[in-house]
């Protein structure tokens, strides 16, 4: 298969700037980076913006208090020219959803695939200003799915099609990952694709190792693994490997860890982190959903108002919660205050938060935090 089949297909903002009645979908946290997008870099556009949709009209409105949230059921009645789905992850699940309602005759656009968007959202990765000078091969050789988590640049500013999407590139300030790694061994736990490993070889790490398990075990996410190290001529090592058991018999420590989105599917949270204390010569970065700050006590909340999750240990002071979840997305999830916690008992001297986002209307957060021995 060709490489061409994996690109997500692109618009400049010049093929929508006609569009009048334009509507954002859902109300979450992609329309929010969107809208500021626009502001600072397309105003004009926004007056054309009538509204988000939402399954749930209640959230509050997002950066741009006259915008209404209007109910997933009634878009049809707003006649819009044009819907952009700002997740990525649910774009195929929503589009289909909104043709229904809306008639096959209203495009429904990714609003990850905007070219100055995408772009400007790059602009953070040294990996992906390296691959917009590099040639895009359409006939070179691709994996056989279009599965990819990261958005993997491939060239000649093309992009992979992928479950993060923009995101991909806006950790990398969120997570505060240092632009100059000269010197610095990194390890990269659940590296899926090989985004942040790579982006670390092109921030001059001395070296970088890769290690995946459930991503891996599935031929064809270790193929895209591969795929990618070969089109960037990469030497970051690799691992086939489960987490726990990689870092049960560490072979070697390492100067900086990324621990991204991992904490909450493990058994054991706290053990994890103390492994990482060991593996750890110097910087720690962890990621993940937590619950928001805006629950003052989610002990005595309704269990589906917490997305299901379950009372489970209670650390002894009101500030450190961690609860039990029965999702298939996690085991477990904990609040800001437990997480720092849990990484001050592991041995971690200083443990900062570098990001925390709740989006409106919901409970569990997206959060940051980077931890030095």
């Amino acid at each position: 298969m060709k490489l061409g089949g994996h690109l997500a297909t692109t618009f400049p903002i010049s093929s929508i700037i006609d569009k009048k009645r334009i509507l954002l979908y859902p109300a979450a946290s992609g329309s929010a980076y969107l809208l500021s997008f626009l502001q600072d870099a397309f105003p004009g556009i926004l007056r054309n913006i009538i509204g988000l949709g939402d399954k749930d009209p209640n959230k509050t409105s997002l950066r741009l208090d006259r915008l209404k949230i209007y109910a997933a059921d009634t878009l049809a009645a707003l006649r819009p020219d044009l819907v952009l789905v700002t997740s990525n992850s649910l774009f195929p699940a929503m589009r289909e959803e909104l043709c229904g309602q809306l008639g096959p005759d209203v495009p429904i656009l990714l609003a990850d695939a905007i070219e100055e968007y995408l772009a400007h959202e790059a602009k953070q990765s040294l990996l992906a200003q390296k691959m917009l000078g590099a040639p895009f091969d359409g006939d070179r050789d691709a994996p056989a799915d279009n599965g990819w988590f990261h958005c993997m640049p491939l060239g000649g500013g093309r992009y992979a099609k992928s479950y993060k999407g923009v995101l991909t590139y806006r950790m990398l300030d969120q997570i505060r990952l240092p632009r100059d790694l000269t010197g610095k061994t990194v390890l990269d736990l659940a590296a899926s694709d090989g985004f942040y490993s790579f982006e670390c070889e092109a921030r001059n790490a001395l070296s970088v190792t890769a290690v995946e398990g459930p991503g891996w075990e599935n031929p064809a996410g270790l193929k895209r693994f591969l795929h990618a190290r070969s089109l960037y001529e990469s030497t970051v090592k690799y691992h086939n490997a489960r987490i726990e058991a990689f870092i049960d018999a560490p072979r070697h420590s390492y100067d900086i860890v990324l621990s991204l989105g991992i904490y909450y599917h493990l058994q054991d949270p706290l053990s994890y982190f103390a492994k990482l204390h060991a593996l750890t010569n110097d910087m720690l970065i962890v990621t993940g959903r937590t619950i928001a700050a805006t629950i003052h006590d989610p002990i005595h909340m309704p269990y589906d108002q917490i997305h299901g999750a379950n009372p489970s240990m209670h650390t002894g002071r009101a500030a450190s919660i961690l609860l039990l979840s029965d999702r298939k997305i996690g085991k477990w999830t904990a609040n800001v205050a437990c997480l720092l916690d849990m990484l001050h008992i592991a041995g971690f001297a200083e443990v900062d938060v570098a990001f925390d986002y709740c989006p409106p209307g919901s409970f569990i957060a997206s959060t940051a935090i980077v931890a030095h021995k």
